[in-house]
């Protein structure tokens, strides 16, 4: 489902509503993301920056400006979005009367007052493609509002942070890390809140394909480091707000190992039975006829006739598991043995 589908969709699961959101539907107010999406883009190079170092002090300009007019730039007409020419203008000239905060000799300063004065066309795309993210509009919801209305009243939320989804904002592998590092932390902030008024959210997260954002190891880029940290210490220090979490992935040994150690609950599938899986796995619930029985599950890909969904499920899930031992079960098919036991259970009520 795409977030463009949002606005035209009354969906339910299980008796809640479902929203479903994209990136086009969602609006960040943190300055840092700004600066952070902006310098993946060429927009400082075409500003006449080309090097790391000197783009960091042109990138705290840009987020000193929207510091200052984050709900808009006052012109002759009144206050105008930051989308608007006229809001690029001031940036411009905001850029311009502070040059020498980026560059210290002369000749790198002129290089920008040029790209400036010539450049506009191409620099005023750079920054249309990245500012809608940060303006909010009829559709658009803040993060914080998003995550404050899903505390207060039950509901399914879906966050699709795929390319799809972003319409015509820029978008690549480090700005959707960035977008999910801001909606980390800003559930961390409402679970705080929430915890000095003796109220839990009572919140479940659920991170599909967890192994590109927490794997094992140390990230090469620096955006997924700073994702990855976000997740570790939200783990950390979020229980007691009452916020659950839950990570999906087809790999076990892939998954980052203080992620596996504080969770309490695991429900495995086909597929863990061999080489580097079978190790982490075993270092989980080790060793015994229950990894026997786990790998007499069938791959229900092959399966002949009616598929069936084995897993082993692990840790403190029923009374029976008090001895420690995994518990099996085969799942339900979803759409339709699942939706029929509720139909059947609201029968009987």
């Amino acid at each position: 489902i795409k977030g463009s589908d949002r606005m035209s969709k009354s969906l339910k699961v299980l008796g809640k509503p479902l929203e479903v959101y994209g990136i086009s539907d969602i609006c960040l107010s943190d300055p840092e993301s700004l600066r952070r999406i902006l310098m993946r883009t060429r927009f400082f190079q075409e500003l006449g920056v080309p090097t790391e170092e000197y783009q960091i002090n042109a990138a705290f300009l840009v987020k000193q400006f929207f510091e200052s007019n984050r709900e808009g730039v006052r012109t002759v007409t009144g206050v105008v979005p930051l989308t608007h020419s006229a809001a690029f203008n001031q940036l411009m000239e905001h850029i311009r009367g502070n040059v020498r905060r980026i560059y210290v000799s002369t000749e790198p300063q002129n290089r920008v007052l040029d790209r400036i004065q010539n450049n506009r066309e191409i620099l005023q795309r750079y920054w249309n493609s990245v500012i809608p993210l940060f303006v909010l509009v009829v559709n658009k919801i803040r993060v914080e509002d998003l995550i404050s209305r899903i505390c207060e009243s039950p509901r399914v939320c879906m966050v699709d942070l795929s390319e799809t989804s972003a319409g015509e904002i820029f978008w690549n592998d480090e700005v959707m890390a960035i977008i999910l590092r801001e909606i980390l932390e800003k559930l961390r902030e409402t679970g705080n809140q929430f915890y000095r008024k003796d109220r839990l959210l009572n919140l479940l997260t659920i991170t599909d394909e967890a192994h590109r954002f927490v794997p094992r190891g140390r990230p090469p880029i620096e955006e997924f480091q700073l994702l990855k940290k976000s997740f570790i210490d939200g783990i950390r220090e979020t229980r007691k707000y009452g916020l659950g979490w839950c990570f999906i992935s087809q790999s076990l040994a892939s998954l980052d190992l203080e992620i596996l150690r504080q969770m309490r609950i695991y429900f495995f599938g086909y597929g863990l039975a061999w080489g580097g899986e079978r190790r982490a796995l075993v270092d989980l619930v080790g060793r015994g006829g229950h990894l026997d029985l786990y790998q007499s599950f069938t791959d229900p890909q092959t399966s002949l006739g009616e598929k069936k969904y084995s897993f082993m499920g692990y840790g403190p899930m029923s009374p029976l598991s008090a001895s420690g031992a995994p518990l099996f079960l085969d799942a339900l098919d979803y759409f339709k043995e699942f939706s029929q036991k509720i139909i059947q259970n609201r029968e009987k009520k």
